[in-house]
């Protein structure tokens, strides 16, 4: 499942980035209930009820609901105020899953030894800020991150490469310096996108396929071989 040769992947290394769900915990958010709830939101401001499904993330729905609704009122308020509806009932669901989730196996070991090894540790996600940092908090590795950046923090989240883009600046560290670790193919595009190298993990069920495909330098079972892979010297 390796891509590269792991000392080549190191070499040169100052930072490590993260995604949060499905990375470094089992964030379980009941994403059914939050879908239906975006849909309502949706419809009220004018999408159509065809164009949405349960099977469709939130993201996809609502880039299609802003290209109708765009269309029909070009003012933008319309959709500045369907986005805070959205934002603030999928919170609320987030905010559920962050009181219930727990660490990957191994996770937090991963971290700690990646802190005494001397690497500046990242977060970028799709979560709101006020979720991740009360997860992080709850498990205790908040003080382990030099810098968190989640949705809310920037203008376009991941897989845009603006996120991670803010991220490494943030970290002090240039794409070359840095390693993003994530268990989807939008953090390892987002990768791609800057120029930094990717490890992908399956702890969530996306493929190894898949991982490779978006351009992940290595794929391993979850983060808790970074160390045997990557720190065993």
């Amino acid at each position: 499942m390796v891509n590269v040769d792991n000392n080549s992947l190191l070499e040169g290394k100052k930072a490590f980035v993260f995604d949060c769900d499905g990375t470094l915990v089992y964030f379980k958010i009941d994403i059914i209930s939050a879908r239906r709830d975006v849909i309502g939101i949706l419809v009220k401001y004018g999408a159509p009820e065809s164009i949405l499904s349960l099977d469709q993330s939130i993201v996809k729905m609502v880039e299609k609901s802003i290209l109708i609704i765009r269309s029909q009122d070009d003012s933008g308020s319309k959709i500045l105020s369907m986005l805070k509806e959205v934002d603030e009932a999928v919170e609320k669901y987030e905010i559920e899953a962050a009181h219930k989730t727990s660490p990957i196996p191994g996770a937090i070991e991963l971290l700690r030894k990646l802190k005494n090894k001397g690497f500046k540790l990242g977060i970028f996600t799709f979560n709101k800020s006020s979720v991740v940092n009360f997860l992080l908090n709850r498990i205790g590795v908040r003080s382990l991150f030099d810098v968190v950046v989640a949705r809310d923090d920037v203008e376009r989240p991941k897989p845009d490469s603006c996120h991670l883009s803010k991220t490494l600046s943030l970290l002090g560290v240039t794409a070359e310096e840095a390693i993003v670790v994530g268990d989807h193919p939008n953090d390892i595009i987002s990768a791609r996108s800057v120029g930094a190298k990717s490890i992908g993990v399956l702890s969530s069920g996306h493929s190894v396929d898949e991982l490779k495909s978006a351009g992940a330098d290595l794929v391993l079972k979850d983060v808790s071989l970074i160390v045997p892979e990557l720190l065993a010297k």
